[in-house]
């Protein structure tokens, strides 16, 4: 009876000093996982915002691209019509020599007594208004070719207005887009720092977190497996998911099972939970305890699911365990 009772109050001793463990311990890891979710959190957002950015830029490139076309074509137009307002005031200037030189022969007597003259020669009244109709047009028509070539330089000049107008509009938007462009560039260096800033301290929470568990596990391993085999009473482990369906993964465990005919196997620690030993997870049902792995280490487990998505969105919870068999 002395016995029994000694066995029964070291057995309540291990008991309290496992859950006690595994409270504290659960505590700090989803402490952790919280932090974790955070900066993940934190990292999508600022990858979102980057992306945004890296498309903005995309797209002022171009219209910066085709903000130097346009410059280029209008200093090409330009140089064009520089050289057509040039060849068109020496039509202006010929035409004006014509007009001076007509001006001339129409002021010199000699002129005037040949237009006299051949108006006189005229045979008929008829013929006399017809010549001088003849004289009027002449002097007439020198005059319009005259009026023309110079409302064809002040169209060009107007042209020559308007283009150099462009130009330093083009000039001040191409100004505009390289502030911004230094703007967008800032950004994207503080986003990256930020992003760096957040990836290392996700680091950090890994290695907490890897540290955490392993510590755990020291803690808990001996105490646990002998209470938990003992007794088969329920306790905290933290369980995640995995899939022979993922990239990479074999069809078979560490003990040999084959995982698409027998998929409800869990990887344990064998100092924890014996391999091969039934395991009920609670709301989940019973497992093997059939396979290990480099990440699993004291009160950890890992349950196997038959998808990938199933396993995804398992995630990484709380739960409780116990040995059946």
């Amino acid at each position: 009876m002395k016995q029994s009772m000694k066995r029964l109050v070291i057995f309540a001793v291990a008991l309290f000093s496992i859950a006690f463990t595994q409270t504290v311990s659960a505590d700090s890891l989803d402490s952790i996982q919280n932090n974790k979710e955070e900066v993940a959190a934190r990292i999508r957002s600022l990858e979102s915002d980057m992306n945004e950015l890296l498309d903005e830029i995309d797209t002022a490139n171009a219209e910066v691209s085709a903000l130097e076309e346009k410059i280029e074509q209008n200093t090409k137009d330009i140089e064009k019509t520089k050289k057509q307002i040039t060849a068109q005031e020496e039509v202006v200037e010929k035409r004006l020599d014509q007009a001076r030189t007509q001006l001339k022969a129409l002021q010199t007597s000699e002129v005037n007594y040949n237009i006299i003259v051949s108006l006189f020669q005229a045979k008929s009244l008829s013929e006399f208004f017809q010549r001088i109709y003849a004289v009027t047009l002449l002097t007439d028509a020198s005059q319009d070719h005259l009026r023309r070539a110079k409302e064809d330089h002040e169209k060009l000049e107007q042209l020559q207005e308007h283009l150099d107008q462009t130009a330093k509009e083009l000039a001040s938007q191409k100004e505009e887009e390289k502030e911004k462009e230094a703007e967008r560039i800032e950004k994207v260096a503080t986003l990256k720092e930020n992003l760096a800033e957040n990836k290392a301290l996700l680091a950090t929470i890994h290695e907490k977190e890897a540290a955490e568990m392993s510590a755990t596990s020291v803690t808990t391993a001996s105490s646990a497996t002998s209470a938990a085999s003992a007794s088969g009473d329920w306790f905290g482990v933290q369980a995640t998911g995995y899939s022979t369906q993922e990239a990479g993964m074999g069809t078979y465990t560490a003990t040999g099972i084959n995982l698409r005919s027998n998929p409800r196997v869990i990887a344990v620690d064998p100092s924890v939970i014996p391999l091969g030993s039934v395991v009920e997870v609670e709301g989940m049902g019973t497992y093997i305890a059939g396979d290990t792995g480099g990440a699993i280490h004291g009160n950890i487990i890992d349950i196997h699911f038959a998808s990938v998505g199933d396993a995804l969105a398992w995630g990484r919870r709380s739960v409780r365990v116990r040995i059946v068999g």
